[in-house]
């Protein structure tokens, strides 16, 4: 199994529209595309704005094959256009996959 850490940096003053993008219909696609999600968290410093979330997967090719299919989903690609009408939502994006030690309490 294997962890992965997503960081969003909004674009000024958008965090709310991210935030709103995940709720709907963001999470609804993942549930049926049994994305698992762990946690969701927002992150203010120095003026900047982050969405930061962790998923979790059973492996790399499950990792795969479901993003996959999520960056191809109609709805999603709708849903990231309508959002993006008034300009980008997001500055930057950042993942690192992440292997539980045998001590972690998420194993």
């Amino acid at each position: 199994m294997i962890y992965e850490l997503r960081t969003y940096v909004c674009a000024p003053g958008r965090l709310n529209d991210v935030v709103a993008r995940f709720e709907s219909p963001v999470l609804g696609i993942w549930n049926e595309l049994g994305i698992e999600t762990v946690g969701f968290w927002t992150h203010e410093m120095e003026g900047k704005q982050e969405l930061i979330y962790l998923l979790y997967w059973n492996s790399e090719e499950e990792r795969n094959v479901k993003m996959s299919a999520f960056a191809k989903d109609p709805r999603w690609l709708e849903a990231k256009e309508a959002s993006e009408r008034n300009g980008a939502i997001v500055e930057s994006f950042s993942a690192k996959t992440l292997e539980p030690t045998a001590f972690s309490a998420l194993r």
